[in-house]
């Protein structure tokens, strides 16, 4: 793994002073805020308090991404040959200037030490301040939200900010809440080219390279723990390139499975009545199962998810009605226009029963990947 040496920054504005005082007061810096203006305020914080390493190493020129944990950009390394990098900030659920491990953090560097996976990011910087933890990683990727309705989406950031010489620089950045993912990519087909489904022979090359990075992960004895769209990252359409996004929710197998990354991707054992200690079950299982809701959006005609889905959030139906309503296979409602292999897949994949439910390889040799 490259490791940098960066440059001294300087001292914050008096906006976003860290001052012994301040740092008691809080996680101030973000308090009520949305995650569009938090985003907008961390990215300011960070080329202002690092102001010489955002522009002798790393040149910003978009905000490709936001969540509830950071916000990403897309950026130049101006020390290795303009190579393209994403920088993710992460918020720090603490303020705090010392070095405290984070998870996604943990989990880049066990995974980064194994062969590194062409189906995960490769992670190649990371630094932290008192607010922010900072992982740089190759960015990869189409900008797909570009060609789409998205991007008229959010209003693009000023930020003015000085160097140690005393020059005034102003960037004016593109503001995405998200570009190279499969949401963005499922919304530049519907906008630009008409259509309302993903092609089926790349349905098969998005599922499989995503179970590749997964089986990565997996084999490795970690859970990615958020598979979703937005952290599905496209490089190109006809024959598209893959790789897997947002190790935050990552975690070894040892640590059980508490809750899942994304509250729309809830496991059936994550269900109030379900009989399985937290610390028992293996969040393997559970990436299965929202790889499946992935593949069932992808043949869905609009994207949506099983209606059962709302009744599951709303606490409605829970893991005891799910197995005696229809034999312990998860209710995805009429699937009379999917693909039939399709279809055997994905009821394999989202089992209600863990035990019973498709490990990541057994997807991969499935006869619809193939």
């Amino acid at each position: 793994m490259h490791v940098k040496t960066l440059p001294a920054s300087i001292p914050p504005s008096d906006l976003f002073s860290t001052t012994a005082a301040s740092l008691k007061r809080s996680p101030a810096l973000y308090a009520g805020l949305g995650s569009e203006e938090k985003a907008r305020r961390a990215v300011k914080f960070a080329l202002t308090t690092h102001a010489t390493t955002f522009s002798d190493v790393y040149a910003v020129h978009r905000i490709v991404g936001i969540g509830a944990n950071g916000v990403v950009l897309a950026a130049h390394d101006l020390t290795d040959s303009n190579r393209p990098v994403a920088i993710k900030i992460i918020y720090k659920s603490r303020v705090s200037a010392t070095s405290l491990p984070h998870p996604e953090l943990e989990a880049y560097k066990h995974l980064a030490g194994c062969d590194y996976s062409k189906h995960l990011l490769q992670l190649l910087d990371d630094w932290q301040d008192s607010h922010h933890i900072y992982l740089v990683t190759e960015l990869y990727g189409f900008n797909w939200a570009a060609r789409g309705s998205l991007r008229q989406q959010l209003q693009p950031l000023t930020i003015s900010f000085t160097r140690q010489n005393d020059t005034v620089h102003t960037r004016t950045l593109d503001f995405y809440a998200g570009s190279s993912d499969l949401w963005a990519y499922r919304d530049h087909l519907t906008s630009t080219c008409g259509e309302s489904t993903v092609p089926l022979f790349q349905i098969k090359e998005i599922i499989k390279q995503t179970a590749l990075g997964l089986q990565y992960a997996h084999n490795h004895g970690y859970y990615h723990g958020d598979v979703k769209a937005e952290n599905i990252l496209l490089a190109q359409s006809n024959s598209p390139g893959v790789k897997i996004a947002d190790l935050g929710n990552c975690k070894h197998i040892s640590t059980g499975l508490y809750q899942y990354g994304t509250v729309e991707a809830t496991p059936p054992e994550l269900l109030f009545d379900s009989p399985f200690s937290a610390s028992e079950l293996d969040g393997r299982d559970a990436d299965v199962f929202a790889l499946g809701l992935v593949l069932y959006t992808l043949l869905q005609e609009k994207g949506e998810l099983p209606e059962i889905m709302a009744r599951i959030q709303d606490h409605s139906v829970g893991y005891k009605t799910l197995m005696l309503s229809n034999g312990g296979l998860f209710p995805l409602g009429d699937m009379s226009k999917f693909d039939r292999d399709a279809v055997h897949l994905l009821r394999g994949m989202t089992e209600v029963e863990p035990a019973m439910r498709m490990s990541v390889a057994q997807v991969l040799a499935h006869r619809f990947l193939l």
